[in-house]
C-alpha cells in the first residue's frame, strides 16, 4: 500500500511543513499505481488524473502579462478546468454556493443523506451514468413527494452526489439540503409546525421510485 502520509511529513526549514496539492501526489505515484491498480481505472478517472497532474503548468500553456510602465512581467499558467480538480473546483464551488444561497427560501433547512444499498454497487460500476442519474432523481423526488403528502407543500431540494465515503471506499450516497417549509396550494410560504420525519415512508417512496426507474433502463448486468 502506498503511504500517502510520506510526502506530507517532509518539512522545509524552521519546522514549517510544506503544503502539497493533489497534483503532487498524482505526479509522485500515479504512474506506478496504474501498473498494478487495485481496481479497474475508468477512462473518466484517467482523464481526471492526467488533467490534475498538469493543471497550472507549462504543459497547458502560459499567458504572459507585462506592465508598459514599470516593466514587471507575470506569467499565468492555464488551468485544466476539470470538474474533479480541487484547485480549479474550489473557486467554482464558492460561486455555485453563492448562487444557491440566493435561491433559498427564507425558511429553516435540514440536511438529509440517502445511501444506495451496497448490494447494488457492482451494478452501479457497470452502469454509472444510468444508475447515478436514477439515484439523484429518486433521492430528491422521495423528499418532495413526502413533503407534499405530509404538509401539502412544494419544497426545494439541493442534492449533491458522493460516490465515496470517509474511508475512501466506494459508497454511493446523496447529501441533500431540504427546505423545511415551502409553497402551499394558495401560493403562501409555510413552515410546518411538526418537525418529525417519517423515515419509513420516505424509504418506501425511494424504493418504489428507484425500482420503477430502474426497470425502464437497459443496463449491463
Amino acid at each position: 500500500m502506498i503511504d500517502l502520509l510520506d510526502i506530507s511529513a517532509q518539512s522545509e526549514g524552521c519546522g514549517t511543513e510544506k503544503k502539497y496539492r493533489l497534483a503532487d501526489y498524482f505526479n509522485r505515484w500515479w504512474d506506478e499505481y496504474t501498473k498494478h491498480p487495485t481496481e479497474y481505472i475508468t477512462p473518466e478517472q484517467y482523464k481526471a488524473a492526467n488533467a490534475i497532474r498538469v493543471c497550472r503548468t507549462a504543459a497547458l500553456g502560459i499567458d504572459t502579462y507585462a506592465c508598459p510602465e514599470c516593466g514587471e512581467v507575470r506569467e499565468i499558467y492555464h488551468s485544466c478546468k476539470n470538474r474533479f480538480c480541487p484547485t480549479c473546483g474550489w473557486r467554482d464551488t464558492l460561486k455555485w454556493a453563492a448562487r444557491m444561497k440566493d435561491k433559498l427560501l427564507r425558511v429553516p433547512h435540514r440536511h438529509v443523506v440517502m445511501t444506495l444499498p451496497h448490494v447494488l454497487l457492482d451494478l452501479v460500476k457497470r452502469n454509472k451514468k444510468e444508475m447515478l442519474n436514477i439515484m439523484m432523481r429518486t433521492s430528491a423526488e422521495a423528499l418532495k413527494i413526502w413533503m407534499m403528502k405530509a404538509f401539502g407543500l412544494k419544497v426545494g431540494v439541493i442534492a449533491v452526489l458522493h460516490t465515496y465515503g470517509e474511508t475512501k471506499q466506494y459508497h454511493v450516497h446523496t447529501h441533500m439540503i431540504l427546505s423545511w417549509g415551502g409553497i402551499d396550494r394558495n401560493g403562501r410560504i409555510v413552515v410546518p409546525e411538526r418537525s418529525k420525519v417519517n423515515d419509513a415512508f420516505i424509504r418506501s417512496i425511494f424504493k418504489h421510485t428507484f425500482d420503477k426507474l430502474l426497470c425502464l433502463q437497459r443496463l449491463t448486468h
